[in-house]
């Protein structure tokens, strides 16, 4: 039987359908796309790139010195979407409002070998990839004109990434936009109104969410929120209450870091190596958000396809219940 479930937090509308999952090729893998031999992000062609921003582990030689010595790189995006040096954002305008594009566009290359997925990183690479992102937001915060960023992965053609070797983004904007706005302000509402965080609740032993957690570790839980858009879509956020990823403790990241590759694995085995996306939500640069909101990441395999309904309507059919989907990833055995 169908079901209209709404996400607490951004209140978007989703259709849990199940009888759709039995469509033909409803889950068939794209075409692997075309991998060029001289690959700008692998080991001895950083003078490809753009500039290096910044390395790690910190005490790393520069590549320019010394190309064998980085694990993870931050570079300036070659085809940024905005830009730190085109004027400030000053939206004008009564009904068309525009503003200058100002903001940062990166690039986190993820290993210096040639690696498609996040999964196939070893230890210390996962956790320098997940100590750059708490660097740059870190870095960004402290940026004039800069209120929010976001830091995103895409993996395979299906989900969205133009080279294969493993990275990660960040877009820094001069404002938070709506859907994110709208997590604040629904988290904000349901603290005001209960003085308790959503998240939390939903990772409580008691609550009946349970049946939606996939794994768990020391500070960590992955589960499949009430309302996903995506099959198989899996949040990741700690068990205690945490507004900013970017006040995480090293140990924190090294253990979010092997959290992420397991799901990412249980995804890969259950699913035939999807291509995927992970987005990671934390609170405002400009704002005392750390009381109501709780940072996470988001996780989905691009297993199926969003059509005319979900873009007309902004609300989403998924064939596949976040607690079947729970379940399946909980019985994946690596």
């Amino acid at each position: 039987m169908p079901e209209f479930r709404q996400d607490p937090l951004s209140r978007h509308w989703v259709i849990i359908a199940a009888e759709r999952a039995n469509r033909p090729n409803e889950y068939a893998p794209a075409k692997s796309r075309r991998i060029d031999n001289t690959c700008a992000f692998c080991q001895g062609n950083e003078h490809l790139t753009t500039e290096t921003l910044a390395i790690f582990p910190e005490n790393a030689a520069s590549p320019a010195s010394a190309a064998d010595s980085w694990r993870v790189r931050v570079i300036k995006n070659k085809y940024p979407a905005l830009l730190p040096n085109c004027g400030a954002f000053s939206p004008s305008g009564d009904l068309w409002v525009r503003g200058a594009g100002h903001g940062a566009h990166e690039v986190i290359v993820e290993s210096p070998r040639h690696l498609a997925s996040f999964s196939e990183l070893d230890e210390a690479e996962a956790f320098w990839t997940f100590l750059a992102y708490r660097e740059r937001l870190r870095f960004f915060s402290r940026q004039e004109g800069i209120a929010w960023a976001q830091i995103f992965k895409n993996v395979g053609a299906d989900g969205g990434a133009s080279v294969d070797h493993s990275h990660s983004q960040v877009l820094a904007l001069p404002f938070a936009p709506p859907g994110i706005r709208q997590e604040w302000d629904s988290a904000q509402e349901y603290w005001r109104q209960n003085r308790r965080c959503v998240l939390c609740e939903s990772m409580e032993d008691t609550s009946p969410a349970q049946d939606r957690i996939v794994i768990r570790s020391e500070n960590f839980a992955a589960f499949c929120p009430f309302a996903p858009r995506f099959s198989y879509e899996t949040w990741i956020a700690p068990l205690r209450h945490w507004g900013r990823f970017e006040d995480a403790a090293e140990a924190d990241l090294a253990e979010l870091a092997n959290l992420v590759q397991e799901l990412i694995r249980r995804f890969e085995k259950l699913l035939n190596k999807p291509a995927y996306n992970y987005l990671l939500h934390s609170g405002a640069f400009d704002a005392d958000s750390k009381s109501y909101f709780h940072w996470h990441l988001e996780a989905f395999p691009r297993i199926s396809k969003v059509a005319g309904f979900e873009f007309g309507a902004g609300c989403y059919v998924n064939p596949v219940s976040p607690e079947d989907a729970a379940l399946a990833l909980r019985d994946v055995i690596l």
